[in-house]
């Protein structure tokens, strides 16, 4: 079994540098370190999302993995208007379904600089096991 996942979301204009640059280095594969992907410019957060994988690599293959199972193409892409102007941040993946809570965690370290969080009533996606039609909505 696996997991459709569809997010889309606006980043806060005031999203710290550093996770503009985790973002950009999961979903540009062009800015990952050519001569070892899994090893970054930079330290991992100690946050669950990237903390609770024992080989520190699902975290990037989150935004492009593709289980088979859906008929979507998974497709992740990021970019802002101009300068200074908000990130749009668009994810579609096929997940191994025993990576549910990776979703959540994605989420949860996200939430702080998505844009109309805070209250749990801003629509981000969903996701939705394979064989199944009704998804379950993502609100942060």
């Amino acid at each position: 079994m696996a997991i459709e996942v569809v997010l889309a979301f606006h980043l806060k204009e005031d999203t710290p540098s550093e996770i503009i640059d985790i973002l950009e280095y999961m979903i540009d594969q062009e800015k990952r370190n050519p001569e070892d992907e899994y090893n970054p410019p930079f330290k991992l957060p100690d946050h669950p999302f990237f903390q609770k994988d024992p080989y520190k690599q699902e975290w990037l293959l989150f935004p492009f993995m593709d289980q088979g199972m859906f008929a979507s193409i998974p497709d992740s892409s990021m970019y802002q208007y101009g300068p200074g102007d908000e990130y749009r941040v668009s994810i579609r993946t096929n997940l191994p379904s025993s990576w549910y809570q990776k979703v959540d965690d994605f989420l949860d370290w996200l939430t702080p600089y998505i844009s109309g969080a805070g209250n749990g009533n801003e629509f981000v996606g969903y996701w939705r096991y394979s064989g199944e039609s009704d998804p379950v909505i993502l609100h942060v």
